[in-house]
């Protein structure tokens, strides 16, 4: 019941700062999405929680035996099949759920970069003509030369890398589908490492990872934390093993781990697991990958300076957004209250049984001073406590997205409070995994799917419907819409047509010298309803009020003021 009552503290925290939001009006969409997609998740799970205290189903000795040892028999055939699966659960979800979409800003930057990337270029070139509204066609996380003549964006390049090799495969879903399937087989070569003599640790491991909806989902997007996770969970493999060939994969798998998107999760991550190495006698292995993490970190820093040399312009590190970012959120007073949920809403999108076996796994690395284990849980407090000390909004995401590089970690401790639960009640350990699993199959995860397929559709009609239109330029602004400058996107090389701006990011004079040279058409956001109207503007007077509008009453009004004022 450990589990429940986490949940019931977090969730304390969490309704009472929505009372507060609701009274102030200013709703995040971390508020939004732990109501609308949370909240019954989380009262179903807790209502499993206390059928399965009250009455747990029990399966036969016999078929408790046959489970145990055929875990130990075919448990790799079992993670291969589950990798399998995985991969393809991955690639059909990112074209059928998310209809090959990238909807955020941090989704659609990879997919951006692995376009310049597959082209053999560092940057896309920005046509003369377009370079006065570079800004405005993409307003936020771009790397520009200073005479805005190339792009692309601020994130750092591997993941997008990734994308960029999958697509000359024939299809860019290739590497989110790539990463889930190595981070299961990596989780499960981890889990044989600590548990040699218990491979149903290992196949209980791989199934709650397999099993998670934020898993799964996180796959079938272009985000770069599946990759994070994969990566993670390859330098752990390789720095558990103490050859030299391990350790100096293990000092490249850092490397490419810290030039994801931003450096800094990979250090963060493995810092414990060094100190503990130091701890325990392995210093020299600990200094070889803290040398690596420190090397890696200067390189990737350098990246953005590096970038500009190769294209002639002096070496000059890009605006560090996300320390800008981190600044601004600094120490705020909500974060207690926003990583609550946060919380939460991670274990609303694991797999049921993930967060009370993981709380079990905990207790017994306490209990038996396992430093590996203690290691891993040192690692999730950091992780929670940097985050909400610097970034604790997250935004758009499934789950809890800065904390999917650890998922590898609450499933090792997952396995482990099933060790310490299968050696006092095996058969009962057995009829509640299998009940769990079920659960999770056929309840939790179809529910998790048709969310995310509700979420995913109106911005993939909004954009097909401005990339529908005959006008030259699209004019995007927001009205009360949350993530309007998600629709705000255009191909690298500026071929696709129309051309779609922020109206916020221009002058009046730039929209008056649009609209005398070209059409125009503002879409207007309306919570989850969008219209387009088309502008028409007189060089010699400025604008003047729209012409036939192809969306309700409201929305043309509305549209007429923004470009009035």
């Amino acid at each position: 019941m450990a589990a429940a009552a986490a949940i019931l503290a977090l969730g304390a925290l969490a309704i009472w700062r929505l009372g507060n939001v609701a009274r102030s009006g200013q709703v995040t969409i971390n508020d939004s999405l732990l109501v609308l997609q949370d909240g019954a998740v989380v009262f179903g799970f807790l209502a499993f929680y206390a059928l399965l205290y009250l009455r747990t189903p029990q399966l036969s000795a016999e078929l408790a035996n046959r489970l145990q040892t055929l875990a130990g028999r075919a448990g790799a055939s079992f993670a291969i099949g589950l990798a399998v699966l995985a991969a393809a659960a991955a690639l059909v979800g990112w074209t059928w759920l998310y209809q090959a979409f990238p909807m955020s800003m941090d989704e659609f930057w990879p997919t951006f970069d692995a376009r310049v990337f597959a082209a053999g270029r560092l940057m896309a070139p920005v046509a003369s003509e377009w370079r006065p509204y570079a800004h405005a066609m993409q307003p936020y996380y771009q790397l520009e030369t200073p005479d805005h003549a190339f792009w692309i964006s601020s994130y750092l390049p591997l993941n997008a890398a990734a994308r960029s090799l999958a697509s000359y495969l024939g299809a860019e879903g290739l590497a989110g589908a790539a990463w889930a399937a190595a981070a299961i087989l990596l989780l499960w070569d981890v889990a044989r490492r600590l548990w040699p003599e218990r491979r149903d640790a290992a196949v209980v491991a791989v199934s709650l990872l397999a099993l998670s909806p934020q898993f799964l989902a996180a796959a079938m997007t272009p985000f770069a934390w599946p990759a994070h996770l994969a990566l993670n969970l390859a330098w752990l493999a390789l720095f558990l093993r103490q050859n030299r060939r391990a350790q100096a994969g293990a000092a490249i798998a850092a490397v490419a781990a810290c030039g994801l998107h931003e450096w800094i999760f990979a250090p963060l991550f493995a810092g414990p697991f060094l100190a503990q190495a130091w701890l325990s006698g392995r210093r020299r292995a600990a200094a070889l990958q803290a040398a690596a993490f420190v090397l890696a970190c200067g390189f990737w820093l350098a990246w953005p300076g590096l970038v500009f040399v190769a294209h002639g312009y002096p070496f000059a590190a890009a605006r560090m957004k996300a320390a800008e970012n981190a600044l601004a959120n600094l120490l705020i007073p909500a974060a207690p209250s926003v990583m609550a949920e946060n919380l939460l809403r991670l274990i609303a999108w694991q797999a049921p049984l993930a967060a009370p076996l993981a709380l079990a796994g905990i207790v017994e690395a306490v209990r038996c001073r396992s430093t590996f284990l203690l290691a891993m849980a040192v690692g999730l407090v950091v992780i929670v406590l940097f985050l909400g000390a610097v970034t604790p909004f997250q935004a758009q995401g499934w789950g809890y997205r800065y904390l999917h590089g650890y998922l590898g970690s609450i499933s090792l401790l997952a396995a482990a409070g099933w060790i310490r639960l299968s050696d006092a009640a095996p058969r009962r350990s057995w009829s509640v995994l299998v009940v769990g699993a079920a659960v999770a199959l056929v309840v939790v995860l179809p529910i998790r799917a048709d969310q995310m397929r509700l979420y995913v559709s109106p911005s993939v009609r909004f954009e097909r419907m401005i990339r529908r239109s005959p006008a030259d330029v699209v004019l995007v602004d927001p009205a009360n819409s949350l993530f309007w400058i998600d629709l705000v996107r255009n191909d690298p090389f500026l071929v696709a047509h129309p051309k779609v701006m922020s109206l916020r990011a221009l002058t009046r004079s730039q929209i008056v010298e649009l609209g005398s040279r070209r059409s125009l058409e503002l879409f207007v956001v309306r919570q989850r309803q969008g219209c387009l109207a088309p502008v028409g503007v007189t060089p010699g007077s400025g604008l003047h009020p729209l012409g036939p509008a192809r969306c309700e009453p409201e929305g043309r009004r509305y549209a007429l003021e923004q470009i009035e004022n």
